[in-house]
C-alpha cells in the first residue's frame, strides 16, 4: 500500500529511532500498527480525507522518552475518535466479510500477499501473481458451474464473487479463466492441487466450490486469532478450546464461559519481543486446527 500523507510521520519515527528513542523492534511495531490502521480503514470504507490532518498532528501526542514513546504511540492511535478511528477487530471482521474487496485492488492484493507469507521464514515473492476469482466473474457461467451452485447460481455469484473466501493468487490466471472448479484444481501446470502457495493448499483437497465452501474458507483464513493492541501489551484470543492447547509454559489463560471479547477459549498476553516466538507457536496451533476443520481437509 502507498499512502503519501503518512510520509512526514514516518520520517519522524525513523528520526527518533536514529536518535535512540525507539528501538528497532519498537519501530517495527509502530510501522505495523500504522499499516493496520490504513488497511483496516480502507476495508471498512472509512473516508480517507481526514488522514492528512491525523498524520500531520500525530507526533504532538507522543511522549519522546524511551520508556513512554511506544505506549503513547499506541494509546493515541487506538484512541482516535469517530471517522478518524482505528477499526476494531469486530468491525474489521464484519466489513471484510461483506465488502467487495476488488474495489480496493491494491488493498486486496496486499491482504492476500500478507496471508500467503504469514509466518514464513522464507517469504515467497508474489509480485508476479495476480488475483484469481475461484468462482469466475463471467456473468454467463458454464453449465458445470451452474450445476455446482444450484438453481440460485446467479444470486450466489453476485453475493460471493468478490468476497475474500473466493479470492486467491495464481500465476496462471488466463489458463484457469472460467474453467470448472475441478479443472482449476487439477490443471497439470497451474492447478490449485500443485500450487506452491499456501493459500491454495486447502483448495486442492476440495471436491466442489459453492457458497458453503467460500464461507468456510474465509473462516479458516481469518478467524484463528484476534489481536487487541493495549497500552503495554498485545492481548490475543485464540479460536480453539483451552483443553486442546499445548502450552508447556502455562502462559495462556482459560476464559471459557467468562464472556471476554474475542473468539475461542484461550487468552494470551504479549508484553515483550522475547515472548513473541513462543506465542507464535500457540497461534500456529489455532491456525492448524482451523485448517484441519475446513471442508475437504480430512
Amino acid at each position: 500500500m502507498r499512502i503519501v500523507v503518512v510520509t512526514p510521520l514516518l520520517l519522524e519515527l525513523y528520526g527518533d529511532h536514529e536518535a535512540g528513542l525507539l528501538s528497532r523492534d519498537e519501530l517495527l511495531q509502530a510501522l505495523r500498527l500504522l499499516e493496520a490502521y490504513v488497511f483496516r480503514r480502507a476495508v471498512c470504507a472509512i473516508p480517507s480525507n481526514s488522514q492528512q490532518k491525523t498524520f500531520a498532528t500525530f507526533s504532538r501526542a507522543l511522549r519522546r522518552e524511551k520508556s513512554h514513546y511506544l505506549p503513547s504511540f499506541k494509546a493515541h492511535l487506538l484512541a482516535l475518535p469517530s471517522y478518524r478511528r482505528f477499526p476494531s477487530d469486530e468491525e474489521f471482521r464484519r466489513e471484510i466479510q461483506i465488502h467487495n474487496l476488488c474495489k480496493f485492488n491494491k488493498s486486496c492484493s496486499y491482504w492476500l500477499r500478507r496471508l500467503e507469507n504469514h509466518q514464513r521464514k522464507e517469504p515467497i515473492t508474489v509480485g508476479d501473481y495476480t488475483i484469481e476469482h475461484i468462482l469466475p466473474k463471467n456473468p454467463e457461467l458454464s453449465s458445470s458451474w451452474q450445476q455446482a451452485l444450484g438453481p440460485d447460481w446467479k444470486q450466489i455469484q453476485e453475493e460471493w464473487l468478490h468476497r475474500l473466501g473466493n479470492l486467491t493468487l495464481t500465476g496462471y490466471n488466463p489458463e484457469l479463466s472460467d474453467r470448472s472448479f475441478l479443472d482449476k484444481r487439477d490443471d497439470q501446470e497451474g492447478g490449485f492441487r500443485t500450487s506452491p502457495l499456501r493459500l491454495n493448499k486447502g483448495l486442492g483437497q476440495l471436491e466442489q466450490w459453492d457458497a458453503d465452501a467460500i464461507r468456510s474458507r474465509y473462516k479458516a483464513e481469518t478467524n484463528f486469532v484476534d489481536i487487541v493492541p493495549q497500552a503495554k501489551r498485545l492481548r490475543l484470543s485464540l479460536n480453539m478450546p483451552f483443553a486442546d492447547l499445548d502450552d508447556p509454559k502455562g502462559l495462556a489463560k482459560n476464559v471459557t464461559g467468562i464472556g471476554r471479547w474475542g473468539n475461542g477459549d484461550v487468552e494470551l498476553g504479549i508484553a515483550t519481543m522475547a515472548e513473541v516466538p513462543y506465542a507464535i507457536g500457540l497461534i500456529r496451533q489455532s491456525l492448524e486446527r482451523q485448517l484441519d476443520d475446513a471442508p475437504g481437509s480430512q
